[in-house]
This record gives C-alpha cells, structure tokens and sequence, in this order.
C-alpha cells in the first residue's frame, strides 16, 4: 500500500481526515506551515501513527454506541 493508497482511503472519512488533520497541524509537531493534504500529512506523521489514530478512533466509536444501548458509560 502506499502514501497515495493510504491518502485515497482516509479521504473517505470525513472524522478520520480530520483528526489526522487536527494531530499534523497541532502545536506538538510546530510546522512552519499547514498541511492540507494527507499524502503530506501521512510522511510526515508515518504509517503508524495514521494505523494508531484509525485504530483508536474505531475503538471509540464502537464504546461510544455501546454506552448509547447500555449501562456501559465510556
């Protein structure tokens, strides 16, 4: 797979897309410049943090909608 491949996919999720966005741009990584694109954003945050925060994000969601059908409180 690659950068292009990648990008192609998390364009696709809007929440995604942007929480990639939001980490690439945050005051932790202190770019000289916004990045407003994901190929940009994926060299330069790497495969495994943008495999890390899908992962993440999916696993919250799933919580998320249990809380909602349960007692289950996130």
């Amino acid at each position: 797979m690659t950068v292009n491949d990648l990008a192609k996919i998390i364009e696709k999720d809007p929440s995604l897309s942007s929480k990639i966005l939001k980490l690439v741009n945050s005051a932790y990584y202190n770019l000289p410049q916004k990045v407003h694109n994901f190929e940009q954003a994926i060299s330069l945050l790497g495969i495994d943090a943008i495999k890390n925060l899908a992962l993440s994000a999916s696993v919250y969601q799933v919580f998320d909608d249990m809380e909602k059908n349960s007692a289950f409180n996130l």
